[in-house]
């Protein structure tokens, strides 16, 4: 007899039982389906304030196709990887603005968590105007140097490379 088999919830998503999506935070959010207000919103993702803030400007930028984290990121991602750096340092720029205050580019930090550290199964890039305001111990949450912290510089660079990589590699050879 065929029992009832059961999904699970893990970092803000919601499985069925085959594995698959049948709800998440994030995805909800960028669709609209949630009532979080939006800071940025285009075709390709959204930007809105985190629950807890943890530097002058915190944001999100969250794109709106379901990618688990930053380790799931591919090749054929790179754009959209720079897509989100632009969507960031122009939202942290607008906010600046807003408060009268002009930000400077070198105050930026952009950067992602690493599984298992990641808090929601949905890739999100973490957006710092610096410095760290709220509490010290965040300097640390979000480091640089830390093993749960991927920069994003580090993770478009890679991206880049191997779609030239990728690029080169299909490009036919040349006739002798």
């Amino acid at each position: 007899m065929g029992g009832l088999r059961l999904g699970h919830v893990a970092k803000g998503v919601t499985y069925d039982a085959d594995n698959k999506i049948i709800s998440c935070l994030f995805c909800n959010f960028a669709r609209r389906t949630d009532a979080k207000p939006l800071l940025f919103e285009d075709d390709h993702c959204v930007a809105f304030l985190p629950l807890d803030i943890a530097a002058e400007q915190h944001i999100l930028v969250v794109p709106k196709t379901h990618i688990k984290t930053v380790n799931d990121l591919r090749t054929e991602d790179a754009s959209l990887a720079a897509h989100m750096r632009q969507v960031a340092t122009a939202t942290l720029t607008q906010q600046a603005a807003a408060q009268a205050r002009t930000l400077d580019p070198r105050d930026i930090r952009l950067t992602y968590h690493a599984p298992p550290f990641n808090s929601i199964d949905h890739l999100h890039l973490h957006a710092f105007e610096m410095p760290f305001a709220k509490n010290p111990l965040l300097s640390i949450k979000y480091a640089p140097w830390a093993l749960w912290c991927k920069q994003h510089e580090d993770v478009e660079r890679r991206l880049t490379a191997a779609a030239a990589v990728a690029a080169e590699a299909a490009a036919p050879f040349p006739e002798p």
